[in-house]
Order: C-alpha cells, then sequence, then structure tokens
C-alpha cells in the first residue's frame, strides 16, 4: 500500500511539473479550460500569456506539493501528512479561482 502511495505522489509531481512548465511557455492552451470555446471578441479581451503563466505557476506549485508530501512521508512520518497535502492543493486552486476571477487581472489593459 506505501509503494503504491509513494507511486502516486512521485506520478503527480513529475505529472504537475511537465505540464506547468508547458503552459508557462505559452503553447498549452488546450489546458486553459473554456479558452479553445471563447468567441473570438471575448479572446481578444484576455491578455493570455498572463492567465498561462500564472496557471503555470499553480500547477507547478502543486507538484512542488506533491514532492514536499513524498519527502515527508518517507522522512519524517507525521499523521494526516496527506490530508495536510489536500488541503494545501484545496487552498491553492481555491485561492487562484479567486484571485483570477477578481478584479480584471488578465484583461488586456
Amino acid at each position: 500500500m506505501e509503494e503504491n502511495i509513494i507511486m502516486i505522489l512521485i506520478g503527480g509531481f513529475v505529472l504537475f511539473m511537465i505540464f506547468g512548465i508547458i503552459l508557462r511557455t505559452g503553447k498549452a492552451n488546450w489546458l486553459v479550460s473554456g479558452y479553445s470555446i471563447l468567441p473570438e471578441d471575448e479572446k481578444a479581451k484576455l491578455d493570455i500569456l498572463k492567465l498561462y503563466k500564472r496557471t503555470g505557476n499553480l500547477l507547478i506549485f502543486i507538484g512542488i506539493a506533491f514532492l514536499a508530501d513524498y519527502l515527508c512521508s518517507k522522512y519524517i512520518h507525521f499523521p494526516y501528512e496527506h490530508l495536510i497535502l489536500v488541503a494545501v492543493i484545496l487552498i491553492a486552486v481555491f485561492g487562484n479561482l479567486i484571485y483570477i476571477n477578481t478584479g480584471n487581472r488578465f484583461t488586456k489593459k
């Protein structure tokens, strides 16, 4: 059972880091939900590179959280370490959703 959790944590780290780096380069608009179905006039209003970088940073942060959880489970062994990972990811995702959807931060000026 422990080996399966370790493989999931390492796999999550690798996948989130790869997708985060790809998204930060600005070449993966298929990773941003809903962008491909926006009308052209709405797409023209968005500063999509800023949105890509922000979303890529979120994915890289989640990958680092997976790595930190792996290291904690391997060396420190404290209870509820995986629940802390889930809480950190939920806080990061919902915090980013609030940040992205408020304040018109990603509209072109």
